[in-house]
């Protein structure tokens, strides 16, 4: 039964939208029909409104009800999370930091090593035979200072971020208008705004359905 009133109801407002399309205004007569209709429209629609709202209204406060009290108990829970997990990651940037400062001081502290040698040779080759086969030593390889990912237990993974250096040289097409501001400016009065024109438009106003 409730099927069947959604299916006629369906079907009534199939009829409804049929006659809008094949409706024409060719006189005034035609414009004061249509302006009743539109009422009678806008009454019916604001019944279906308030009858939409008396179901779900209750639900909506159930809802909200819910969420507030599971989003008060979980507050602290996150709080703690976030303070935590701040923590972990700034250890992690410190370290990441120091050891990538250690890795390039050994191989500096490697590369001069190996000059050292290459020196020690060259001394070493003047004062030999030349029939004799050349000296060579033995090079230094720079210590590896193991990764985070080898030693941390903390499981991460990369993610792209952004940030501004230069606002000036941003693509304009990446800029939105704040049409929120621009509208309520205008409602507070605003006349003059550079780049926007500002105009007066016509809208309906129905009349009351007694």
């Amino acid at each position: 039964m409730q099927e069947l009133k959604k299916v006629d109801l369906q079907k009534g407002h199939s009829i409804m939208v049929a006659s809008a399309e094949k409706a024409v205004m060719k006189n005034q007569a035609d414009i004061d029909s249509a302006n009743t209709v539109l009422a009678k429209l806008d009454h019916a629609i604001k019944g279906l409104e308030a009858q939409r709202l008396k179901i779900t209204k209750p639900i909506n406060e159930g809802l909200t009800a819910t969420n507030n009290l599971f989003k008060e108990v979980k507050l602290p829970l996150r709080t703690a999370y976030d303070i935590l997990e701040g923590k972990v990651m700034t250890w992690r940037r410190v370290e990441k930091d120091k050891r990538e400062k250690e890795s390039v001081r050994l191989m500096e502290e490697t590369r001069l090593e190996n000059e050292a040698i290459e020196r020690k040779e060259a001394g070493v080759r003047k004062r030999q035979n030349p029939e004799s086969k050349p000296v060579e030593y033995e090079r230094k390889t720079a210590p590896v200072v193991p990764d985070l990912k080898h030693t941390d237990s903390t499981n991460v993974r990369k993610q792209w971020r952004w940030k501004v250096k230069d606002i000036n040289k941003i693509p304009r097409s990446l800029f939105v208008l704040d049409t929120v501001e621009v509208g309520k400016l205008v409602r507070e009065g605003t006349r003059q705004l550079a780049g926007i024109e500002i105009y007066q438009d016509e809208i309906r106003v129905n009349q009351k359905v007694f």
